[in-house]
């Protein structure tokens, strides 16, 4: 009885996982066809603006 319902449970958050999971890729997709994405340069300069920032809130704690 607790094992089905575990179950089921894992079946539905797997499944919702895999549902976002293809909805993001196909959302990348689009952009990539309408010419909306970022280069790789861009994301990377973002990813650095992230780290500084939490460093200084780290500092500051």
């Amino acid at each position: 009885q607790r094992t089905r319902r575990q179950l089921a449970r894992e079946k539905k958050l797997y499944a919702n996982m895999f549902e976002r999971l293809a909805e993001e890729e196909h959302k990348v997709k689009a952009e990539v066809a309408a010419g909306d994405h970022p280069t790789d340069a861009e994301m990377k300069g973002e990813r650095n603006n992230v780290a500084e920032n939490q460093s200084r809130v780290e500092t500051e704690a």
